[in-house]
């Protein structure tokens, strides 16, 4: 399990065993997989079917998913557009305390 705090109040956790159950897309965000594992370091591995990589970030606006949902390597630099996770709207908030730059996808 990795579990990262940030001075932001933000934390990173990729741990394959939790379960957030409840979180369904929310839209869209285009960046690059190098661009988030410099960011948010290495992901966690998905079921290797649908999803092959992804992050889970918690702050007190929530709780958000980044993930490749039926992409390909993330280290294929085609792969640029990821699913944005989350139980409602807020997970955008989540996304702005992580300090994430992103470009807004539709």
């Amino acid at each position: 399990m990795t579990t990262k705090k940030n001075p932001e109040g933000w934390v990173l956790i990729n741990d394959p065993s939790t379960n957030w159950d409840g979180t369904h897309l929310q839209g869209y965000i285009r960046s690059s997989g190098f661009d988030l594992i410099e960011k948010l370091g290495q992901p966690q591995f998905g079921d290797g079917y649908k999803v092959f990589s992804e992050w889970t970030i918690e702050s007190d606006n929530g709780v958000v998913t980044i993930y490749d949902w039926k992409g390909a390597n993330m280290l294929d630099e085609t792969v640029s557009k990821w699913n944005i996770g989350g139980h409602n709207g807020d997970c955008w908030q989540v996304l702005e305390d992580a300090g994430l730059e992103y470009k807004r996808a539709y």
